[in-house]
């Protein structure tokens, strides 16, 4: 008989835990389909980045000043001739026969151009 009451009282035992265990079921309206949304696809807006502009250094003497085309052309060490755009404010201080560094975009426009200026040999102090 002991037997018959430690099984009766394990069986209840579990039966309250495997009841406590499950959740309720949510009330539904038994007429209702469920409805299944689906995932929105969220739109995010993706940054481009400023393309960098692709730069070139051109250095050489002036040999040609256009201020109608605002252009200038520079003759590099190797006798190669490069025509460039440059502003027209910039052109005003530039002569021929000046040397310059100019750092220019792919198109050839001219973004910033320092004249290299020549240094005079010191001379030397006669010794008396």
């Amino acid at each position: 008989m002991k037997k018959y009451i430690i099984a009766a009282v394990t069986l209840a035992a579990f039966t309250g835990l495997s009841i406590a265990q499950t959740a309720p079921a949510p009330a539904q309206n038994p007429t209702e389909a469920p409805k299944m949304e689906a995932p929105k696809a969220e739109k995010k807006a993706v940054a481009k980045k400023p393309e960098a502009k692709k730069m070139e250094t051109v250095s050489g003497s002036i040999s040609a000043i256009d201020t109608t085309a605002n252009t200038i052309t520079v003759k590099d060490a190797k006798g190669m001739d490069k025509v460039l755009t440059v502003e027209a404010a910039k052109i005003a201080t530039l002569k021929v026969g000046d040397n310059v560094k100019i750092k220019a975009t792919k198109d050839n426009k001219a973004e910033m151009i320092k004249v290299i200026k020549k240094h005079e040999a010191k001379k030397p102090e006669a010794k008396k």
